[in-house]
């Protein structure tokens, strides 16, 4: 029986418990944005197992969920845009960050497993990696209305005469919200607590909670041992919902870790119990789950109808809506025609319930489609609404909308209007960056991977309107190089696995006179070689591909690192980089070069590229190599007690008589007449081990 939870003074009620995705976001119950499904499942269960079934209880959910600012629901237009131009591994990346946006925010879900949600039928894979966001310093909530409900969770915890069933249940529901803000620590602490009950149903709860909360942080293995135990407790209750709710997690648990016949059994077993429970919701949801490990596309479209099938019987608008949004993203992967009808029928159903970014999200979808069909008219028109409905703070959504219509204002030459909705793009971004998780998987960084293109195609186009407007060129050229710049800080906050680094304030563009920075920024079919000198820029561009840049700069280090003869490779790349801006160098008397490398040159030496002459770089200037322009700041290691161990051998012992002579006699030679007399015992020593193999071996040996 469906379970309705209605707030007094809002009319959105929200059945608790759909798709167990548990990383979808943590919304409210408001006009702006609603939850991606129904609030039904674990909280009905906590209901029944404390007999709490008053509209008090039900009231002050509704107040705690009240004030939702934000949620992270992936576009299925970008998502379809990206899969048909990257790999897995970068679809991978792509999702990571975007389901961990929707972990963060100003969120007030007050459900117990928000990851009975619809957002797993959205993407490839339903987990999102949230740990590695930035935690900033206050641990703060991050709205009024969470402060509030912690405090009142903590006192009825604190409260020596409440109910044990009440103190677990507030537990469970502190470690959603402490989950909610990235507070995993004590979310699991309150799980943990919450785990010692001896209510049965309690118990089941808490432990599929903290499976979630494991797999939210990407510990799998400790996520599928807690949601099986899980699974098994719910089966002993005989509970058709929370079977269905454990099931479908684990099945979301088990595809991360690409055992997809393993989640396909126990997606099965979830859709019979939803089945059982008579909940439509879930049926929809765990349908389009097994929509996606679907071995063939006749059995993807039978789940699919399914899905649209239950979907039109549900009667709360909101977990309608996204059901139908999440339905079209499916439908349109398979080629199925119920895309159009399910994101016309989302459209309207939010238009009419006041469900802004609902019907933005299906704006942008039918947009989309029309540009899928070359009608680009359309698809312009579509997004522009999209972006008028959409709610001022859905950033999230925002940055990819407007990046679309900068791209499409691109392509359709028209610059200016290009470069302003790429520039509200980056600005929407810029919001949400830091909640953006690190990936680094096969040496690629999530940020290069999925987002620089972003920053990227904003250069592009402001080096292009400075090629075109000598008036304006030089704002142009500093908002370009800024723009990659942002690009280099993100990369190292990826290689150090650490989206908190801020940079001082200071950067390295503040030289002293006669120097100049050296910033080459490498486009697809050129490289812009760009030069500050001073206050003063200097732009030229080389005729070269990232292609021919990438493969010259490999073979150079290459025959560096092996010592091989490498002057045809050190001139190819000394004539494309440095000879077109010798003559500024020259010209404004540059001493110091420093260089911020880009790309494949990061591997490169720049002292080591070598003039028509013969010269090397180095003979000519002093050359610095940066990774970028803003300055990180340094370890402070000056008033730290600090402990050295320097080791040796003074007799080089029985090891030696394993090494081939010519390297023993290389290494006496290498250190003859070096050092002072510390070094002298263990030349000596060497030597004599030499000396031993030479009588062993009947050679001789050089004195």
């Amino acid at each position: 029986m469906a379970i309705t939870v209605t707030p007094p003074q809002q009319k959105c009620g929200i059945p608790f418990g759909k798709v167990s995705s548990f990383l979808l976001p943590n919304n409210c119950c408001n006009s702006q944005s609603l939850p991606m499904s129904a609030m039904r499942g674990i909280t009905v269960i906590i209901r029944n197992a404390t007999a709490i079934c008053g509209q008090s209880a039900w009231a002050r959910c509704g107040r705690l969920r009240n004030g939702c600012k934000r949620s992270c629901i992936l576009v299925t237009r970008s998502m379809i845009r990206h899969r048909k131009k990257n790999t897995t591994g970068r679809m991978k990346a792509f999702i990571s960050w975007f389901r961990s946006i929707s972990e963060r925010g100003d969120k007030m879900h007050i459900r117990i497993l928000q990851a009975i949600i619809l957002a797993a039928t959205l993407l490839t894979a339903p987990l999102a990696p949230a740990v590695t966001t930035c935690q900033r310093p206050a641990a703060a909530p991050a709205s009024r209305e969470q402060a509030t409900a912690l405090a009142a969770w903590s006192a009825t915890i604190a409260q020596h005469s409440a109910p044990a069933a009440a103190v677990i249940e507030a537990r469970i529901r502190r470690a959603e919200t402490y989950r909610t803000l990235g507070r995993y620590a004590d979310a699991e602490a309150d799980l943990m607590q919450a785990l010692t009950t001896s209510n049965a149903r309690l118990h089941a709860t808490a432990t599929t909670a903290l499976g979630l909360l494991y797999a939210q942080q990407r510990q799998f293995a400790r996520a599928e041992t807690q949601l099986r135990d899980a699974l098994n407790q719910a089966r002993e209750l005989a509970d058709p919902t929370l079977i269905a709710t454990a099931a479908n997690s684990l099945g979301n648990v088990l595809l991360e870790q690409q055992h997809k016949p393993a989640a396909s059994a126990v997606y099965r077993e979830a859709l019979a119990q939803a089945r059982a429970a008579n909940d439509p919701g879930l049926i929809a949801s765990i349908s389009l789950n097994l929509a996606r490990v679907a071995s063939n596309s006749a059995q993807a479209q039978r789940e699919l109808q399914t899905a649209h099938a239950a979907t039109q019987q549900i009667t709360v608008a909101a977990e309608r809506a996204e059901l139908l949004l999440a339905l079209a993203a499916r439908a349109r992967e398979s080629g199925s025609g119920l895309a159009r009808d399910s994101l016309l029928e989302a459209e309207q159903i939010a238009a009419g319930a006041g469900l802004a970014r609902l019907h933005a999200q299906a704006l942008a979808q039918l947009s989309s489609l029309a540009a899928a069909s070359g009608q680009s008219g359309e698809a312009q028109h579509l997004l522009a609404q999209a972006l008028r409905f959409a709610p001022l703070e859905a950033y999230d959504l925002r940055y990819q909308w407007e990046w679309q219509l900068g791209q499409w204002l691109r392509d359709a030459g028209e610059r200016p209007r290009a470069i302003a909705a790429y520039r509200r793009a980056v600005a929407h971004l810029q919001h949400i960056r830091l909640d953006i998780p690190v990936e680094y998987a096969e040496g690629r960084s999530s940020f290069r991977e999925t987002l620089a293109p972003l920053y990227l195609g904003l250069a592009d186009l402001l080096f292009q309107e400075a090629a075109q407007r000598s008036d304006a060129a030089q704002p142009l050229l500093r908002e370009a190089r800024d723009t990659v710049e942002q690009v280099k800080l993100d990369e190292l906050r990826d290689y150090f696995r650490d989206a908190c680094i801020l940079p001082l304030r200071e950067d390295i563009g503040a030289l002293a006179s006669r120097s100049a920075v050296f910033y080459p920024v490498i486009f697809a079919e050129r490289v812009e070689l760009l030069v500050s000198i001073g206050e003063r820029f200097y732009r030229t561009t080389a005729p070269v591909s990232r292609e021919q840049i990438q493969m010259v700069a490999e073979i150079l280090a290459l025959k560096l690192r092996y010592d091989k003869p490498a002057e045809a490779e050190s001139a190819q790349l000394y004539d494309w980089l440095i000879a077109p801006i010798v003559p500024w160098l020259t010209e404004q008397r540059v001493e110091t070069l420093v260089f911020v490398p880009d790309g494949p040159l990061r591997a490169v030496p720049l002292a080591a590229l070598r003039a028509s002459d013969g010269r090397y770089l180095v003979e000519s200037y002093a050359v610095a190599t940066v990774p970028g322009l803003k300055l990180l700041p340094p370890d402070d290691t000056a008033h730290a007690d600090l402990t050295t161990l320097l080791a040796g051998l003074s007799r080089p012992g029985p090891v030696v008589d394993e090494l081939p002579a010519w390297w023993v006699n290389a290494l006496v030679q290498q250190n003859r007449g070096r050092g002072d007399k510390k070094r002298h015992s263990w030349r000596f020593s060497l030597r004599a081990a030499v000396d031993r193999r030479t009588v062993a071996s009947g050679t001789s040996g050089e004195n």
